[in-house]
């Protein structure tokens, strides 16, 4: 904060002075002049404090709302992982699910391979049943075949046969032309059952007596031709019905073949039907298993699709950890900027309130050193060029002693080096200050010892004339701080060396 003007203070004050002869009017008007502009330096200290103040405060607003964004930031981070939690949850659902699916497709898939060996078994057997009754079947045919040559030999037997009773038929039939009368003929004993028929086929007679003797004492001629063609009818008679038994057992034998023909072509073609039935039942389970196995292969691809989102959300999860790792690290850093920042401006705010009171306090024994030395006629234009001054912080001494250290000199070394640099005719007034420790009067005497101690060292290694310096000892009456603390003690032991022109 701005210090209050000494203008008002100063103004009667010289103004008495000049009042009283003290001073010459001149001398006032430049003094005035030279505390206004030291006054002005020390406001522009304070506004630029006040600046930086409130910069601090400026970064302190940017860092809060920067704070405010990464909490909602935050906030809708933990918002989206919720979602994506949820999310998670879902899909192991699904996946649980697909797995369930997948069981149950396995299950199916096992009973359809039962299945499906079961058809296999029974497609092998009907194969093995197939195969035998090819066998069978070309048993058959060989039987069938040698069945057709039977027959072929029967038929043109049947047809030798047919043509020899044609020419037998003939030969009766010319025979009986030849005969004149049948009563001429010797009588037939009465053993014969029946007489020639003059059909060509005959039943079969039973065998005939022996003819009984002829009365006539010599057989004619006639009678013994007619003996001789009753025989051969009734050998050929035999003959017939010997090959009409033959041709019906072959008629037999040939209907019982093609009734068997006709079994092994019903239980072929039941077979060639179990076997396309056979076929269509395996074709049928073919296509299931090719079903069985697209559905297999789509859940597998469902399993992996699932698997690789359950992949890309955890790696999204693991990014979204990651982030909100970062950004916890980063508010924690924040935070820490800010409590740093915090301490910072604390401390500054400590520092400009001590600076304004050393300000304060130095300046007043900086203008009565102004005082003095212009009381004295040392100063050719009555002005303060600067002050500084040696703390236990920055040259300290050896304690209760007035040794400079070698610090302190380091320090004195470089004042007296910017004193010949600047070559200006200045006067110089080194003021001892110590605290409230022990006695008041040994506190003086110690302050004063310490003030000499700096004169002579300037004098004796940066070649300041001693008439242009003087000292003064304040001892415990102008304390910077609280002598109540050790810090305070520290920094009320001080020696202040105040540069005058």
């Amino acid at each position: 904060m701005p210090l209050p003007s000494a203008k008002p203070l100063l103004l009667p004050t010289l103004v008495a002075l000049t009042l009283g002869g003290c001073v010459s009017k001149e001398f006032v008007q430049q003094e005035v002049g030279v505390v206004g502009k030291r006054i002005d330096e020390l406001q522009a200290a304070l506004d630029k404090t006040n600046q930086r103040l409130e910069v601090n405060t400026r970064w302190l607003s940017e860092a809060d709302a920067r704070i405010g964004k990464t909490e909602a930031g935050q906030t809708a981070l933990n918002g989206r992982l919720d979602e994506t939690a949820a999310g998670l949850a879902k899909a192991s659902e699904k996946i649980d699910n697909v797995a369930g699916g997948l069981a149950a497709t396995g299950q199916r898939v096992d009973a359809n391979s039962a299945s499906i060996a079961a058809a296999g078994q029974q497609i092998e057997a009907n194969v093995a049943a197939v195969a035998a009754a090819n066998q069978r079947i070309d048993g058959l045919d060989g039987r069938l075949n040698a069945a057709a040559g039977q027959a072929e030999s029967a038929q043109r037997a049947l047809a030798g046969n047919t043509a020899q009773i044609a020419k037998l038929e003939g030969e009766i039939a010319a025979v009986k032309a030849s005969v004149p009368t049948v009563t001429a003929l010797a009588p037939i004993a009465p053993s014969t059952t029946a007489a020639v028929a003059p059909a060509p086929v005959a039943a079969v007679p039973t065998p005939a007596a022996a003819p009984a003797p002829v009365v006539a004492a010599a057989p004619a001629p006639e009678a013994a031709a007619v003996t001789d063609s009753r025989a051969r009818l009734e050998a050929i008679a035999a003959q017939i019905d010997a090959a009409t038994k033959r041709i019906d057992e072959n008629t037999a034998a040939i209907q019982a073949a093609s009734d068997r023909m006709k079994a092994v072509e019903s239980g072929l073609n039941g077979a060639q039907t179990g076997q396309q039935a056979g076929e269509a039942a395996l074709a049928s389970a073919n296509k299931r298993i090719d079903e069985l196995q697209a559905g297999l292969d789509a859940a597998r691809q469902n399993s992996t699709a699932s698997a690789d989102a359950n992949n890309a959300t955890g790696k999204r999860l693991d990014n979204l950890e990651m982030t909100l790792a970062v950004a916890i690290n980063k508010i924690e850093t924040a935070d820490k900027q800010l409590t740093a920042q915090d301490g910072q401006i604390k401390s500054l705010d400590e520092r400009v309130s001590r600076n304004e009171k050393d300000i304060s306090l130095a300046t007043a024994t900086a203008q009565e050193a102004l005082a003095r030395a212009n009381a004295a006629g040392k100063l050719a234009e009555g002005k303060l060029v600067y002050e500084t001054q040696l703390t236990d912080e920055t040259a300290p001494f050896t304690f209760h002693s007035a040794v400079l250290t070698d610090e302190t000199k380091q320090i004195l070394t470089a004042l007296a080096n910017k004193l010949k640099a600047a070559n200006e005719n200045v006067y110089v007034e080194i003021q001892g200050h110590t605290d409230n420790s022990g006695p008041a009067d040994a506190n003086q005497r110690l302050a004063l010892a310490r003030a000499e101690a700096v004169r002579d060292y300037l004098h004796a290694e940066g070649g300041l004339p001693l008439h242009r310096v003087a000292v003064v000892s304040y001892g415990e009456t102008r304390p910077l701080a609280d002598n109540k603390t050790r810090e305070g003690r520290s920094k009320n032991r001080r020696v202040q060396i105040v540069v005058l022109k």
